[in-house]
């Protein structure tokens, strides 16, 4: 048994398992992420004393509805782990952990990809490119969104989206 300490149901969930980031050396995962009903996205790490080899690390607040969709960068970007989350309230949004490589350091909200102005929908999908720091939403009708993510010095900044439709 697992024990997320979420108040509702756990909607989405996404594991990271244990890797070097070829590029920064960074040793990643194991981790997992969930998103719930009670709008919160929760962050675990392993610890062999925890109840299921797994310890709540951060819980990440900002949405203001259920959250329905989770995922997690592959690799780090400049450096820090990237996190996305959709939810009901009609938003993607973009945590970057506030150390490098740190899961367990705090997490920041970068960016906000959609709202209900800019074509978000009610149970977004989100995902990030394998090996490219982009993001990709699927969007209101039949618009699919890809962003960019740009790596700062400490930061990671939305700076275009392209529109792909059928």
């Amino acid at each position: 048994k697992l024990d997320v300490d979420h108040a509702a149901w756990v909607m989405s969930l996404c594991f990271i398992s244990k890797r070097e980031c070829e590029e920064c050396g960074i040793m990643v995962g194991p981790m997992l992420v969930t998103g719930s009903g009670d709008k919160t996205v929760k962050v675990l790490v392993a610890d062999q004393e925890a109840e299921g080899g797994l310890k709540v690390a951060a819980t990440l607040h900002g949405h203001t509805d259920i959250v329905v969709h989770v995922c997690a960068a592959r690799k780090p970007y400049a450096g820090y782990l990237l996190l996305a989350s959709a939810a009901v309230d009609w938003t993607v949004k973009i945590w970057r952990s506030e150390k490098p490589g740190d899961p367990c350091s705090g997490w920041v909200c970068e960016s906000q990809l959609m709202d209900a102005t800019s074509g978000g929908r009610l149970g977004t999908p989100v995902d990030f490119h394998p090996t490219m720091p982009e993001c990709v939403v699927s969007a209101y009708r039949q618009v699919v969104k890809v962003w960019r993510l740009v790596p700062g010095e400490a930061d990671v900044d939305v700076v275009a989206g392209a529109e792909l439709t059928r």
